[in-house]
C-alpha cells in the first residue's frame, strides 16, 4: 500500500522560511544604503548650486565690486576669499554635512578685470 503525502514537512518550512529572511534583509539594506546616497546627492548638489550663485553674482556685479566674505544659506556654509589682479580670482570653500562629519568642496571662478 502506498502513502501519497500532502504540503510540506517542517524542515522544508523552516528552510523556506530562512531564505526569504535573508532576502528581505538584504532588501532592506539596500534600501537603507540607497537612501543614505541619495541624501549625500542632494546635499552635494546644494553646496554646487551655492557656488554656482556666489559666481554668478560676482560676474555681475563685475571685478570692482568683488569682495572676500561668508554667509549660511540652506545650512551649508560658504567662505570665499578674492585675489584681484588681471582678473579676480574667487576661490570659494563651501562646507556642507556628510555621512559622519563636515565635509568642504572647494570652487575657483575668476572674473576678467576689463
Amino acid at each position: 500500500m502506498s502513502k501519497s503525502r500532502h504540503g510540506f514537512t517542517l524542515i522544508e518550512v523552516i528552510v523556506a522560511i530562512l531564505l526569504f529572511s535573508v532576502g528581505a534583509l538584504g532588501m532592506a539594506a539596500a534600501s537603507a544604503a540607497i537612501t543614505r546616497q541619495m541624501t549625500l546627492s542632494l546635499l552635494r548638489s546644494r553646496a554646487a548650486s551655492i557656488a554656482r550663485d556666489r559666481d554668478e553674482t560676482a560676474h555681475a556685479a563685475g571685478c570692482a565690486e568683488i569682495s572676500s566674505g561668508s554667509e549660511t544659506k540652506q545650512g551649508v556654509v560658504s567662505r570665499w576669499t578674492v585675489t584681484h589682479g588681471l582678473t579676480a580670482s574667487i576661490d570659494l570653500e563651501v562646507e556642507r554635512r556628510g555621512t559622519n562629519n563636515q565635509v568642504a568642496d572647494h570652487f575657483l571662478s575668476a572674473v576678467p578685470c576689463s
